[in-house]
């Protein structure tokens, strides 16, 4: 068996981030309870079947690896689901969710429902190997479980309701048109908002700069789906790797479309996948003219563009708006956050953290 230093400080880099992830689910769910606050899984929005049918996975792939005596793999799926999946995606995209929306409101309490699923099958997947982290985790649950020890809990199962299914809200084509928009537009996306962080020069013939931005908030987006603007579900593949960014393109026009169609916009909003103040999809951007573009990128078939965001910044949520300065009683914030601290459960906190 290899062992090194470089060995032992990966093993302690995978120990630390999968510590630092359970401490950041259960810090977030100091206020909840399963029993009165869990959301059913079939009305739960499509970022958070994305989620749990990732946890699912990630069960399908740690059983396999035990069983296989292949405990290296194991390591390896652990640490790319707490970086990539959770850390990158849903828990960065899940702040805003957590932090400004109405404490007991469909859009908290939701995310919460899965931190909770999630938290206790990371700790019973790591209880063979990590055995004192996953029953720290468990101790530590701010809420009452039936099972006294991790180890009473047993083997972590998979809820087939968790899982892709054919004739339900959340099939396998689904799953797929949203793991495109947050695994290919998204990082698309981040890339040229880290190029809107560099200065650029208006136009060939200008000698101004524009000011770059520096939060992703302060910045609006901008999505071009090809020459037919929306109409790639329509157009036939050709070969090669045309064929491949056509495909990519009719996936994320497909992954718009069902999102359009969620029962939970308040969730399901791209913009807010995207951390971005305002999203167009398609068309010129209102008021916008050509140097004010930040960035700008064409791959697999889509066009992205990045510019300032209009509006203000709000002091409570962080993003821009055009509505600050309309409410009298809170002239800093937006009509959103008015409203979330208009509910008698949210008076008093006017400045959630959001450095977590």
């Amino acid at each position: 068996m290899p062992l090194g230093p470089g060995i032992v400080k990966q093993l302690a880099d995978v120990y630390r981030k999968v510590r630092n992830t359970a401490r950041y689910l259960l810090g977030n769910l100091h206020d909840f309870n399963p029993s009165t606050d869990a959301v059913p899984i079939a009305e739960l929005p499509l970022l958070d079947r994305w989620m749990l049918q990732r946890t699912a996975a990630l069960i399908d792939t740690v059983s396999k690896d035990f069983e296989d005596y292949e405990f290296y793999r194991f390591f390896q799926a652990l640490q790319n689901f707490c970086v990539v999946d959770l850390s990158n995606v849903y828990l960065d995209i899940a702040k805003d969710r957590l932090y400004v929306s109405a404490v007991d409101s469909f859009r908290r309490r939701s995310c919460q429902t899965v931190l909770h699923l999630v938290v206790e099958r990371l700790a019973g997947l790591i209880a063979p190997v990590l055995c004192h982290m996953a029953e720290d985790i468990w101790q530590n649950l701010p809420y009452s479980v039936a099972e006294a020890s991790v180890f009473e809990r047993g083997w972590p199962t998979v809820p087939e309701d968790w899982r892709t299914q054919v004739n339900t809200a959340y099939t396998f084509e689904a799953h797929t048109q949203i793991k495109d928009l947050l695994l290919v537009l998204r990082p698309m996306v981040n890339r040229l908002l880290d190029a809107g962080r560099r200065p650029v020069v208006a136009s060939p013939n200008a000698a101004t700069e524009h000011e770059p931005i520096g939060s992703s908030l302060e910045a609006q987006v901008q999505i071009l789906l090809g020459a037919a603007d929306g109409q790639l579900g329509t157009q036939t593949a050709t070969n090669g790797a045309a064929d491949g960014e056509a495909k990519a393109a009719h996936s994320v026009a497909l992954g718009l479309a069902l999102l359009e169609t969620s029962p939970h916009p308040e969730v399901d909003n791209l913009a807010d996948w995207l951390l971005v103040s305002a999203l167009h999809i398609g068309g010129e951007t209102p008021t916008e003219t050509p140097t004010e573009v930040l960035a700008e990128a064409t791959e697999a078939g889509l066009t992205v563009r990045i510019s300032r965001a209009k509006g203000q910044k709000c002091e409570r949520c962080w993003h821009y708006e055009t509505d600050i300065g309309q409410f009298s009683a809170h002239p800093s914030l937006c009509g959103r956050c008015v409203a979330v601290l208009a509910q008698p459960s949210n008076r008093g906190s006017n400045n959630p953290d959001r450095s977590r």
